[in-house]
């Protein structure tokens, strides 16, 4: 019987969701009152942005161990996938910024 858990498109679809949920949760824990404009350009100036991208990936490294846990080959290679992907777009963000 296929587990309808254990697919590489659930797995790359929240291998990038739950980055975006972590970045915003460090957003609203550190901006204060600044919007997201202004708290992404403060990042950009002190030139931190990738280092806050960088740690929004770690929760996919607990989301890749549960997918291993509960034994969802399909899936932890699709937060792989996603997690290598989000990588090379802060490498790009570091070289350009």
């Amino acid at each position: 019987m296929k587990n309808k858990y254990n697919s590489q498109a659930l797995g790359f679809i929240t291998g990038l969701i739950l980055p975006v949920i972590s970045f915003l949760v460090i957003f609203l824990a550190m901006s204060g009152t600044q919007s997201l404009a202004e708290y992404l350009n403060r990042l950009v100036s002190y030139h931190i942005l990738t280092k806050f991208l960088s740690l929004s990936v770690i929760p996919n490294l607990l989301l890749f161990y549960f997918f291993i846990w509960k034994n969802y080959q399909n899936s932890y290679r699709g937060v792989v996938g996603s997690t290598i992907i989000t990588a090379i777009v802060i490498l790009v963000l570091q070289i350009t910024l």
